[in-house]
């Protein structure tokens, strides 16, 4: 790839961005319809089935999601975390699962679901919120308060279930259950938000869904980077000149594109492109393991030492690779531009809300190859003023789309928008 090719690419990033805040809504007009603005929001109920304090509970974005809403509305009241109803028939239908190596995951059943909305609407008879703001769907199907309600998630479950390994086990019974449920919490809601273009269309195709009703807008990163404006040169420059480090993150080798990855960086050695990846978040399903690729394992983003190890790789790494298979969104993509580093992967579900290309990356087709991972890559090596480009446009991009202050400016207007 040459200067010329990346600075067009770059370009055109550009103007994608440009078109996209004149759609977000931080006006009084946006794609979803006029912003109303006579009823004041003073009081948010948060509402998650988890602990939303617990910075372990995934992956910390019901902590980061609070603070997104605290800081555009006066007071928001977590409710959760809820209990899941443990009724005799659907222990039994677990019981019978597990005999038959499924499962049939008790906090998904209607039952629970109906357990659920009583609990909320009696921690909501306290609060007398003027708006509720669910995360995820089965409390949200059976509740009975008047208060708008708004349900906030990655992707339709319905979708994603048959797309992720460690969903595709659930029996037939439980995904029916599922369904029904899901299918009800759409047609409850005021306003629902999926977190990319792909899903919010997925969202109104398969609920028959008005498009007003349902709002693309992203996740946060879930770090707190060390790169700033006044270092951001400084961070970018003092990347190897010698070998170009390619940094994985996962914990599912095979859906994530592990082999993928590890061939294009393969083929790079073979093409005279010094480059290592840096596996970190599971282990490599190669042995031996070859000398260009460093296995880190797991690193505990809840410890200091783990913060640190964290950084320091995002810091240094040329660019991230995640070739996945399937993706509802993808947060470390976001980690990546917050460090002012580009990502790769394929245009696959969520991902191309997630990976802006020309802008924070590169979105490859979705049959792409170690070797066409590897062409893009050869071009950033010889190239180091375009890939540098590259890098301060993902950085730039990342603070004006992607911090969860961005968020939370978006969630309010969409919901000033729907009440």
């Amino acid at each position: 790839m040459t200067a010329v090719s990346l600075g067009s690419i770059i370009s055109k990033g550009l103007l994608e961005a440009t078109r996209f805040r004149a759609l977000s809504g931080h006006t009084n007009q946006n794609r979803y319809g006029t912003l109303t603005l006579s009823k004041e929001i003073r009081r948010v109920a948060y509402v998650t089935t988890l602990d939303s304090a617990d910075i372990n509970n995934w992956s910390g974005i019901m902590v980061y999601l609070h603070d997104a809403l605290a800081s555009v509305f006066p007071e928001v009241v977590r409710v959760g975390p809820l209990k899941s109803a443990r009724e005799p028939i659907g222990i039994a239908r677990r019981l019978m699962a597990w005999s038959q190596k499924k499962d049939h995951p008790l906090w998904l059943t209607k039952a629970s679901a109906k357990s659920m909305a009583k609990q909320v609407d009696a921690r909501l008879e306290q609060i007398q919120p003027d708006v509720v703001f669910s995360v995820w769907h089965p409390q949200v199907a059976y509740l009975k308060t008047t208060a708008p309600v708004f349900m906030f998630q990655d992707s339709p479950f319905e979708i994603i279930q048959p797309l992720y390994s460690g969903l595709s086990h659930f029996t037939p019974g439980i995904m029916q259950e599922v369904c029904l449920v899901e299918r009800l919490a759409a047609k409850r809601c005021t306003g629902i938000i999926e977190t990319s273009d792909w899903a919010a269309n997925e969202a109104r195709k398969l609920w028959d869904l008005p498009y007003e009703k349902v709002a693309s807008i992203p996740f946060g990163a879930n770090v707190k980077s060390t790169v700033t404006n006044a270092n951001l040169d400084d961070v970018i420059s003092g990347r190897s000149a010698d070998k170009f480090y390619l940094l994985w993150l996962g914990k599912d080798w095979e859906r994530k594109g592990g082999d993928i990855a590890l061939d294009a960086v393969r083929i790079l050695n073979e093409r005279g492109i010094p480059a290592v990846l840096r596996v970190v978040g599971c282990d490599v399903s190669v042995s031996p393991l070859p000398s260009y690729v460093e296995a880190l394992g797991f690193v505990d983003k809840g410890t200091p030492e783990g913060v640190r190890q964290l950084d320091e790789l995002l810091r240094s790494s040329h660019a991230l690779i995640l070739p996945t298979q399937s993706e509802a969104f993808g947060i470390v993509f976001l980690e990546a531009a917050a460090y002012g580093s580009p990502s790769l992967a394929p245009d696959v579900m969520g991902v191309g809300s997630a990976v802006l290309d020309g802008l924070t990356g590169c979105l490859l087709s979705k049959k792409a190859d170690g070797a066409a991972f590897a062409q893009v890559i050869e071009g950033w090596a010889r190239d180091r003023a375009g890939y540098e480009a590259l890098c301060k446009s993902a950085y730039r991009t990342y603070h004006e789309r992607f911090t969860w202050d961005q968020v939370g400016l978006s969630i309010r207007d969409f919901i000033k928008s729907r009440i």
